[in-house]
């Protein structure tokens, strides 16, 4: 197997690729975690778009629950316990939609002239996101 094609199975991008398609949220965490370590570790190339799989069209997510619009979903209030847990889920949802989003972006401009700070910087982002969605592997 060409060396370029064995390298690109470990890349910065395939590591994107990966935390973006993947629907288990503890994997998908822990993914994100090892990333930026070895990103910064220095243990990863920038990689290419041009080899291996494309980007997923949706990041993945668990079979179950089934995920509604918005307009379909119950009100509720965010008074009292339930209220505030309802809050706090909310914020999960939001926060895999970011780190999802941060992934993207780093996989999506490897092929780009831009300086190894700009993916240092957003792979910080990222590595930083996944600590609320992690509260919700708890419980």
């Amino acid at each position: 197997m060409d060396a370029t094609i064995r390298a690109e199975r470990d890349s910065l991008r395939e590591r994107a690729r990966l935390v973006v398609a993947t629907a288990d949220l503890a994997e998908k965490v822990d993914l994100a975690y090892r990333t930026a370590r070895d990103w910064f570790g220095r243990r990863l190339d920038r990689g290419t778009g041009t080899i291996g799989p494309a980007l997923a069209e949706r990041p993945g997510r668990p079979e179950h629950p089934i995920l509604l619009p918005p307009r379909e979903m119950k009100r509720r209030s965010a008074v009292g316990l339930q209220g505030r847990i309802a809050l706090l889920h909310s914020l999960a949802h939001i926060e895999l939609n970011a780190v999802d989003l941060t992934w993207d972006l780093v996989a999506r401009f490897v092929d780009q002239a831009m300086p190894r700070s700009f993916f240092d910087d957003w792979v910080q982002v990222a590595s930083r996101r996944p600590s609320i969605s992690r509260c919700s592997t708890a419980g």
